[in-house]
């Protein structure tokens, strides 16, 4: 159970956690970098300028966010736990 002081101190200081890539259900994660991974949204696939794929995964940073942004309950759940209550409903624009 979290510690409703720590809690009531987060809400006085107004404390929020932004939506972001890494909880939403485009984002592939890597496994090898945490940080990072692919989004799958495909309106984000493109040609790589080193690669023959006709079309490649976009690499993103789980801390940025765009457009196609998608929050994903389930990473929510995992990640946020008892802290999913100072989630922003919208990403910044």
């Amino acid at each position: 159970m979290p510690d409703e002081n720590k809690f009531a101190k987060l809400r006085e200081i107004g404390y929020t956690i932004t939506p972001c890539c890494g909880l939403c259900k485009h984002k592939e994660a890597d496994f090898q970098v945490p940080l990072w991974g692919h989004c799958q949204h495909p309106s984000t696939q493109y040609q790589h300028g080193k690669h023959s794929d006709p079309t490649h995964p976009l690499g993103v940073h789980s801390l940025g966010h765009c457009k196609y942004f998608e929050l994903d309950p389930v990473r929510v759940q995992n990640h946020l736990q008892s802290y999913g209550c100072f989630l922003q409903v919208e990403p910044p624009k």
